[in-house]
């Protein structure tokens, strides 16, 4: 386990790197990373401004304590000391002298925090929308209350969506994007929630959305159906066999022995020059490297990318660097008079993993024999196996 809160500058920003990186590899490629800012005190209040809801977050030390307790299961995750161990609401309604008075305050169900909240006039339901850092996830993804603050029903996805179609929804490393702004139809009694239709853009006004409809009084799900369901229903299998062959590809590239870029593309340098690393380190759970490719020298911004490749070795944080490009004999160059203008023993804390095939390889070595750098070859053109318990950690 990575502790985060006792590294130093360049073991945490290492850290961090190694963190992003696993969890991309772990996820699909429809996963993206996303951040959160700590919960706050949040009001939400009734169409018609006269009801409010306040709700006060369970208090945390921070995002990251509650992230590693997280990690290692430790409950509740990231609580402050002496700080509110519950999230609590309260319930009022405005007076006539503009005063407000509490109709109920109590725990809420969630963890920490909802992510949003929907208060009818007078107060009759409040329905509270997923979990601070973890949207889409859980038995209370949606949770409705009644009038005196009783919860009516807490509500996993999956309680009233298909599996499939809930294994379709985009994906952050920490949440799932399933809905838009749902509606309270107090003149039906209904929840009108927004279901994200796979496939569509995320956000912008292309986004679109498939209802589904919840009795408040009895938390029922109505069964949806029609044909914006059906199509919604087509759009869901369509993603999932787009993202089954996703994760084929995947486990390919994980399992299979790792040669150079086909396609000698930048992405496939990084994706390269990581995995790579990767599968050379004696340490793979807690080293990680960075990346930079040089670009070809007739590429538009060529020079600037041979400024990176410097950047990259005189880097306050640099220890281990991993250095590529599309052109090896290029690189060996580029490589060559960063050395020979750089002091001697000024990269002695730098971990250099050189991407260039034998041909090139002594030269470079030799050039760095003065600056204190420990150079690592990674020959394009062997295969690298994979780290046998690195796979089964990525693939269990």
């Amino acid at each position: 386990m990575i502790s985060l809160r006792s590294c130093s500058p360049r073991k945490f920003f290492h850290a961090v790197v190694f963190l992003v990186s696993l969890a991309v590899i772990l996820s699909i490629p429809a996963a993206r990373a996303d951040s959160w800012f700590p919960a706050t005190k949040e009001v939400y209040f009734s169409p018609d401004k006269e009801t409010r809801l306040t709700v006060d977050p369970r208090e945390l030390s921070g995002p990251l304590e509650y992230f590693e307790d997280k990690v290692d299961g430790k409950e509740p995750a990231g609580q402050k000391k002496n700080g509110n161990r519950q999230a609590n609401g309260r319930l009022e309604r405005k007076n006539p002298d503009g005063t407000w008075s509490v109709v109920w305050e109590k725990p809420i169900v969630n963890e920490v925090a909802p992510v949003s909240v929907l208060v009818a006039n007078a107060g009759q339901y409040v329905v509270t929308f997923d979990n601070w850092h973890s949207m889409g996830y859980g038995d209370d993804a949606i949770v409705i209350y009644n009038a005196e603050g009783t919860v009516i029903r807490a509500m996993s996805l999956k309680d009233m969506l298909p599996e499939k179609f809930v294994a379709a929804l985009p994906r952050s490393v920490s949440s799932l994007h399933w809905g838009g702004e749902h509606i309270l139809d107090m003149n039906r009694g209904l929840l009108n929630l927004k279901i994200y239709m796979p496939g569509s853009p995320e956000y912008g006004d292309d986004t679109k959305y498939v209802d589904v409809f919840i009795d408040l009084a009895t938390a029922t799900v109505q069964p949806p159906s029609g044909s914006e369901w059906d199509m919604a229903l087509a759009a869901a299998d369509a993603e999932n066999v787009q993202r089954e062959e996703s994760e084929r590809k995947r486990l390919a590239f994980l399992t299979d022995p790792l040669l150079g870029p086909k396609d000698n593309s930048e992405r496939e340098w990084h994706d390269y020059l990581r995995e790579a690393f990767s599968r050379t380190t004696s340490d793979w759970k807690e080293d990680s490297t960075s990346t930079t490719v040089l670009r070809a020298p007739d590429a538009k911004d060529y020079k600037l990318s041979r400024k990176w490749v410097k950047d990259a070795l005189y880097d306050d944080y640099a220890d281990n660097v991993s250095i590529g490009s599309q052109s090896y004999s290029n690189l060996a160059q580029v490589l060559i008079d960063v050395a020979n203008a750089t002091p001697k023993q000024k990269l002695k804390d730098v971990r250099l993993y050189v991407a260039v095939t034998d041909l090139y390889w002594p030269e470079i070595r030799d050039a760095f024999v003065h600056t204190g750098a420990t150079l690592v070859q990674i020959n394009p053109d062997k295969p690298i196996l994979q780290n046998p318990r690195r796979l089964k950690a990525l693939t269990d």
